[in-house]
């Protein structure tokens, strides 16, 4: 969430956006990208600002599901078990 929030903090400079939606947008985007869980990274987003929190909701559901879909595409693929091989592949152990 930190390293998140210090990248919030530094696109915080980009003309039109705040310190608190840079901050906020980086949570969300930062802890989706860690847990996998899009729900729970805006509800941490929105909880940890308070009421400023609930203005800048909308901002960080938008990060949030760019980074989402972003991670989803970037992470690979993994690969399927061969049908040839058997089902027990421990190394021969009975």
């Amino acid at each position: 969430m930190f390293v998140g929030a210090a990248g919030g903090l530094a696109l915080a400079h980009l003309p039109g956006l705040d310190v608190t939606s840079g901050f906020a947008m980086g949570i969300g985007a930062m802890c989706v990208a860690m847990l996998k869980l899009p729900m729970t990274s805006v509800l941490l987003a929105t909880l940890l600002l308070g009421a400023e929190g609930l203005t800048v909701m909308p901002l960080v559901i938008v990060a949030v599901v760019v980074s989402y879909v972003i991670s989803l595409r970037l992470t690979p693929v993994p690969a399927d078990v061969p049908a040839d091989l058997p089902a027990d592949v421990s190394g021969g152990h009975p």
